[in-house]
């Protein structure tokens, strides 16, 4: 089962596949598909709680603390 792509920005859409999490990066010529497996989503998450314990990455890339859950 595929649930409805969700527009993330610049291009990109994320859907589930009923497994892993499919990114499609939209561009004008193609489009490039990256399949996220829940390890993969595990490992992402665990450096974007790394990047956000580090003040001078937040305020570089001009984003709020985010939640995880």
């Amino acid at each position: 089962m595929k649930f409805e792509d969700v527009y993330l920005g610049d291009g990109v859409y994320a859907s589930f596949d009923g497994y892993a999490i499919v990114l499609d990066l939209r561009g004008q010529d193609n489009t490039t598909r990256i399949v996220l497996e829940p390890i993969v989503v595990e490992h992402l998450i665990k450096a974007w709680e790394k990047y956000q314990n580090d003040a001078a990455t937040m305020e570089r890339w001009n984003i709020r603390k985010l939640k995880v859950f």
